[in-house]
């Protein structure tokens, strides 16, 4: 490929001044300080989104143990009620 017979060798400085302002202008070239905010930011955010997953995950947990209580409990109860039973003599 030819470089200096291409349309970019033919821009000269005012079109690639031209070029460099067009890429701050649509935020594709940014300043270094400006760009490590930026992902310190995104650090900061993707680690408030895990301790929130992981806050989520104990609270499913809490809930389902207390659902498997909750069930082990009623069916105990189902079991003294059906042992316990009618009468056989029926006056109850």
């Amino acid at each position: 490929m030819e470089l200096f017979g291409s349309a970019w060798a033919q821009l000269g400085a005012v079109g690639l001044l031209g070029v460099f302002v067009l890429m701050l202008a649509t935020g594709r070239l940014m300043p270094r300080s400006t760009a490590r905010a930026l992902v310190d930011q995104a650090n900061t955010t993707a680690g408030r989104w895990q301790s929130a997953a992981e806050a989520s995950d104990e609270r499913a947990d809490l809930f389902a143990r207390q659902n498997a209580e909750l069930l082990q409990a009623m069916r105990t109860l189902e079991t003294l009620v059906r042992a316990w039973g009618p009468s056989p003599r029926g006056d109850t």
